[in-house]
């Protein structure tokens, strides 16, 4: 996916065009209110996770991605309640006139994002001490490049049951697919040991007493 083109798509710059067909009296843009409302609220959840720096909101006159510094910044607020309660509006809103809305990954995943986004800030803010967050630097690359790779070890299968995971993740350790960034706060070695085999040598002992 091309985030670049995906804030364009919402930008500043589109929905004041198609504020201004609105107000020229164009018969095609009449209803365009929901959708221009759609766009603001998409593109500010693409500008909360994009705060890089300080002050650059200072230069940019946006103070969408100023910092946060106070576990009671509205910013915080509107990812934990406002944004997930609109997205559950627009998929109840869809089913009354007849449409499908988002699926129900995409409702979910901008939900859960916009939450876990929120509860990270606060944590990060008020538990380890962070004077400031940028949320540009959160990412979950990692997190799925795992899931990515227990699912090609268990033949790319969606399904994993819990014997294909462990088996994936025991191999994923031996061949060091994934390791630790020096800079992380994890050890760069782990050692897993399932208990897999321990629990079958049990059961196989107690089928044969």
């Amino acid at each position: 996916m091309n985030v670049l083109r995906a804030i364009q798509v919402f930008s500043p710059t589109v929905t004041s065009s198609l504020k201004f067909l609105k107000a020229a009296g164009d018969d095609r843009f009449v209803d365009a209110d929901a959708s221009i409302f759609y766009m603001e609220n998409m593109y500010h959840f693409f500008q909360v996770h994009n705060v890089s720096s300080r002050d650059h909101y200072l230069r940019s006159l946006d103070s969408s991605i100023a910092p946060y510094v106070h576990i009671s910044d509205e910013g915080l607020d509107w990812l934990n309640v406002t944004f997930p309660k609109y997205i559950d509006d627009i998929q109840k809103t869809s089913v009354d006139v007849g449409f499908k809305g988002l699926t129900k990954e995409t409702a979910h995943a901008l939900q859960f994002t916009a939450k876990s986004t929120s509860l990270c800030v606060k944590f990060l803010l008020s538990q380890v001490g962070f004077y400031y967050v940028v949320t540009r630097s959160f990412s979950s690359d990692a997190v799925e490049a795992m899931f990515s790779h227990v699912r090609l070890k268990g033949g790319s299968n969606d399904a994993t049951d819990a014997r294909a995971a462990d088996y994936a993740l025991r191999q994923i350790l031996r061949c060091g697919i994934v390791k630790a960034s020096h800079s992380s706060n994890t050890a760069e070695n782990v050692n897993y040991i399932s208990p897999a085999n321990i629990l079958n040598l049990q059961e196989n002992r107690e089928s044969f007493t």
